[in-house]
């Protein structure tokens, strides 16, 4: 039977994010319970040393632009009530386009993208709380890291981790 490699790193992903869901209530403002954390950076580690290549980000629509397509968050989001909104948006800049209203592209375009910079930002934090901050990136070479979960303990001590292994690198004077 073949695995594909988007299947692999689905599930990398699932297996990290339910490591740190595990380990999340290690970290507590301003303390940080280190051996609690270990399984999850253990595990961290060994997918670092198998190749796996971490993609931090703390922008909400990068990570929607980054993540595969159709992933579970997508699905849920677009399904909340909230994201109704984005429709009859989505709905005017298309009616606008039949109509040669060419003026309202922009800022309808704008708006699409305000509304969903709200509504995606606390939608994914929430997200990542319940699941995990780890997605498949559209290239199969990356696993984004989504470091905005709305504490800042959580996502400092998250991007150290993700991070550290480049920061040892510069501090040796190796460049990966």
């Amino acid at each position: 039977m073949d695995i594909s490699i988007q299947q692999l790193l689905s599930s990398h992903c699932g297996e990290l994010n339910q490591i740190w869901c595990d380990s999340f209530h290690a970290i507590e403002d301003p303390r940080i319970d280190q051996e609690a954390l270990k399984p999850f950076i253990d595990r961290f580690r060994e997918a670092e040393r198998e190749g796996y290549v971490f993609e931090p980000i703390s922008c909400p629509l990068t990570l929607i632009s980054l993540a595969c397509m159709g992933s579970p968050y997508e699905n849920e989001m677009t399904a909340s009530p909230k994201w109704r909104d984005i429709r009859i948006i989505s709905n005017m800049q298309e009616q606008a386009r039949e109509n040669g209203w060419h003026a309202a592209d922009r800022p309808l375009r704008e708006l699409s993208m305000e509304r969903i910079r709200s509504i995606s930002g606390p939608f994914l934090q929430q997200y990542v709380l319940k699941h995990g901050p780890f997605f498949l990136s559209k290239d199969p070479s990356r696993i984004l890291v989504f470091c905005n979960m709305g504490s800042a303990a959580h996502d400092v001590t998250l991007l150290m981790i993700v991070k550290s292994k480049a920061i040892e690198d510069e501090a040796s004077g190796k460049h990966g």
